[in-house]
């Protein structure tokens, strides 16, 4: 881990405090996991104090199936997706309205992901 990075983690440790869940550095990002009811104080400090001053990305994780494959390969195909074509399952790919049997063990079901820049 780069010595900037872990700085940049320590810095959001100390401006969130405790509405801070947890904080991950991997890939050579840092990932702050904020509960729900915090997200609006949390944004601001890490804006305001962080720099971070642009929203790159917004989006949505459903975790109901997470850790669960649609289909397994051995190896990775060069064919394009034609791998994906076929379901797995008897009723083949995933339709609306399918009712899904949990799998995940995190407790909450969705999770909002906010990618942020900063250019300082």
């Amino acid at each position: 881990m780069s010595e900037k990075i872990k700085q940049l983690q320590q810095a959001a440790e100390a401006a969130l405090g405790d509405k801070l869940q947890s904080s991950t550095v991997a890939f050579a990002e840092l990932t702050l996991e904020i509960a729900p009811e915090n997200l609006l104080e949390a944004a601001a400090v890490v804006r305001d104090q962080l720099g971070f001053e642009q929203l790159v990305d917004l989006c949505g994780v459903d975790y109901s199936q997470y850790g669960e494959d649609e289909w397994k390969t051995n190896r990775a195909t060069s064919s394009g997706f034609s791998r994906g074509v076929d379901g797995a399952s008897s009723l083949g790919r995933l339709k609306f309205g399918d009712e899904l049997e949990a799998v995940s063990e995190q407790g909450r079901r969705f999770a909002a992901v906010y990618h942020l820049l900063s250019y300082s």
